[in-house]
């Protein structure tokens, strides 16, 4: 059976209204997202009331007011960086400050030097094309320093009678990690090379267990935090 799709209305606790879209298809959990634009997406078997949904939804109503204060300043530190010299860029937890060589060339070219970035960049390049080319730097220091960070991690699942993943790196704007247990796939985003090295951990350790328990139960959190003690102040750092 195909997909089918339908807004919502929640009220929640403060008397604000909750507009989610929510999806019916074949899926084992009910997940919930928050879209980089702030909207909220549900998903669920069709066998899920609509009741139950919208308590679900009702129950996550703080966690989703953060996550959209955390969008529109995403989207606003977006909109006011013009990506030329002086601008900060983040950097695995640290502001990298950019300097920018405007050069005759058709190419953008981005390197690290100590706590400076340098963007050389044709004289009439825009300012999306240099921050294009930012992202793409960090997907290139993603290819090295995510697999190191799993490699790093995986003895104690190892342990546990884990088979090291399939692991992906790919842009994520709404979330730092997934795992597809069954498929034995970790999905991990670029958007980590902003955070602390030890949120990053947090995050990979996070996705590693759902390989011992999928879910997000206690019991999962039990496992993050018998190799994570600390995993909460990590998972603060992500800014949430």
């Amino acid at each position: 059976m195909s997909e089918t799709k339908v807004l919502r209305t929640v009220t929640g606790a403060q008397g604000d209204n909750i507009v989610y879209e929510l999806t019916r298809k074949s899926v084992k959990n009910v997940n919930l997202r928050i879209r980089p634009d702030g909207s909220v997406a549900v998903s669920a078997n069709r066998r899920v009331t609509l009741a139950f949904l919208d308590d679900f939804v009702r129950s996550k109503a703080e966690f989703i007011r953060a996550a959209q204060e955390r969008c529109k300043k995403r989207a606003a530190q977006t909109n006011e960086r013009q990506y030329i010299s002086g601008d900060e860029i983040s950097f695995c937890g640290r502001m990298l400050t950019l300097t920018v060589f405007f050069r005759q060339s058709r190419q953008c070219i981005v390197r690290r030097v100590g706590e400076s970035l340098e963007l050389y960049a044709p004289v009439d390049s825009s300012k999306d094309q240099r921050a294009a080319a930012i992202e793409n730097w960090y997907c290139r220091e993603a290819a090295a320093y995510l697999p190191a960070l799993c490699r790093r991690w995986y003895p104690v699942f190892e342990a546990r009678g884990i088979a090291y993943p399939d692991l992906r790196i790919r842009k994520m704007t709404s979330r730092c990690g997934v795992c597809q247990p069954r498929k034995g796939v970790v999905t991990l985003s670029t958007m980590l090379m902003q955070v602390p090295e030890e949120a990053a951990e947090y995050v990979v350790v996070h996705e590693f267990s759902h390989f011992l328990v999928p879910d997000h139960s206690g019991r999962f959190y039990a496992v993050v935090e018998s190799v994570l003690p600390d995993w909460k102040t990590r998972k603060a750092m992500l800014g949430g």
